[in-house]
């Protein structure tokens, strides 16, 4: 029974290339934890958020996708599996500052991690590219900010 929950759990390993065994270790990794935390964060959203149904929204919409990308990583489509997961963390982190008031949150520094997911799980064109519309996304919430159309604060 243990062995197979271990197997169920373990990433999928490739013999004859070390680069993607390597990132689907990481991803793995990153997909069980991030599921784990999301699964007590709908918990604690409820009674602690201002909003708590918009962030439960925010909580699932990452956590189907996190899932979908842990179902290609098990069906061994592991840069695919980190291309749905930097992209809806991407995605999630970018939506969630414009409704927090954009750049002036602590949580912008987020972003951070995104290009550092980026670049260990698909190269460092990945964490260029993710690092770049970052700042982007970046600049256009402080360009309305400073032009009198301020983001929410949900």
């Amino acid at each position: 029974m243990l062995a197979h929950a271990k197997q169920l759990f373990a990433p999928p390993v490739f013999p004859d290339d070390e680069d993607k065994t390597r990132a689907a270790r990481v991803l793995n990794t990153l997909v069980l934890s991030f599921l784990g935390v999301l699964g007590a964060a709908v918990i604690l959203a409820v009674a602690v958020f201002a909003e708590p149904l918009l962030t439960a929204l925010f909580i699932l919409a990452f956590a189907a996708a996190t899932a979908v990308a842990y179902l290609l990583l098990r069906l061994r489509y592991v840069r695919a599996a980190s291309v749905v997961f930097v992209s809806a963390l991407w995605v999630v982190l970018t939506v969630f500052l414009a409704l927090a008031g954009g750049m002036t949150t602590a949580a912008a520094s987020y972003y951070l991690a995104c290009a550092v997911f980026a670049g260990l799980l698909l190269g460092t064109r990945a964490a260029v590219v993710v690092s770049a519309l970052s700042v982007l996304a970046g600049i256009g919430m402080v360009l309305l900010d400073s032009s009198g159309y301020p983001l929410p604060r949900v």
